[in-house]
């Protein structure tokens, strides 16, 4: 008897049904984020960086260097000429006078190190002080220009203060008048006088300073040289009378801001309170030494 093939039955398998998923909204920000998420916290890195860099830096300053970063502006750092603010023409110091037939008191200069170098020097001007390369000064440099940013200092009157160098010196170009007659009592133009009334002014010069007194003994005007910390400046002080107005400058303690007045002649007793401010004005000369009549 032959055994026969049992044939197996095949069983099919069960279709199941196939079920879509449930379309959802695309989140922008989550997908956004799941794309970028690496430059995200790049630049968060980077900003972070950033904000605490200064805190860090100022940090590890010196003294004098933090002294500069609370006091002081630093102005452009390229030697171009310096423009007169009341014109466009550049400045042109004339150091040129008849020696032969001159009759006033000779100036000195204020000496400098390294004249003609990118080194910062300060000018302290009042309330206001700005940092202006060494060089520039062999061009000119106008003290009240658009380069003093504060507009209580720019808008009193059109006083003219033009600080230049030649040879390794600083000369100062300006006029003087004293605040009882409002008189012109002296015109100095750099390393010479123009005008030089000798009954109603002093004058003191040497390497380091020049001042002018009137016969007030108030100081009309007077620049110094000092080495402070490290920091070479300029420090200003004394009074310009314009035809409106009385500009009064003042200085502070250790290079620190000083005091800038202007007085409108359209004041109420605008001479006495312009005399109670000038008043004020300390000699910059160390040992007072014998002044020039």
């Amino acid at each position: 008897m032959k055994k026969g093939k049992v044939k197996k039955s095949k069983t099919e398998k069960p279709i199941l049904p196939v079920i879509k998923p449930i379309p959802q909204k695309d989140n922008f920000l989550l997908t956004f984020f799941s794309k970028f998420w690496k430059l995200i916290l790049g630049m968060g890195a980077i900003c972070g960086i950033l904000t605490a860099i200064n805190p860090i830096i100022d940090f590890f300053k010196s003294q004098p260097q933090k002294h500069e970063s609370n006091y002081f502006y630093s102005g452009d750092i390229k030697a171009n000429g310096v423009t007169n603010s009341k014109s466009d023409a550049p400045i042109t110091p004339n150091f040129y006078f008849d020696i032969k037939n001159y009759k006033y008191p000779p100036i000195e200069g204020i000496i400098i190190k390294n004249p003609h170098s990118l080194l910062p020097l300060s000018m302290m001007v009042g309330d206001y002080v700005f940092i202006t390369p060494k060089i520039n000064f062999s061009q000119g440099v106008e003290v009240f220009s658009q380069q003093i940013k504060d507009k209580h200092i720019l808008d009193c009157g059109n006083s003219s203060l033009i600080i230049a160098e030649k040879d390794g010196k600083l000369y100062v170009s300006t006029q003087f008048k004293d605040i009882k007659n409002e008189e012109i009592i002296g015109i100095i133009e750099y390393n010479h006088w123009k005008l030089y009334k000798s009954n109603l002014l002093e004058f003191y010069s040497d390497d380091n300073c020049l001042e002018v007194t009137d016969k007030q003994n108030n100081i009309v005007f007077s620049i110094r040289y000092t080495i402070y910390n490290g920091m070479e400046a300029l420090t200003i002080k004394g009074y310009f009378i314009s035809t409106t107005t009385i500009l009064i400058l003042n200085a502070g303690k250790e290079l620190g801001p000083g005091v800038a007045d202007c007085v409108s002649k359209s004041d109420t007793d605008w001479k006495k309170n312009a005399e109670k401010e000038i008043i004020k004005i300390k000699t910059q000369i160390p040992i007072k030494k014998e002044t020039i009549n």
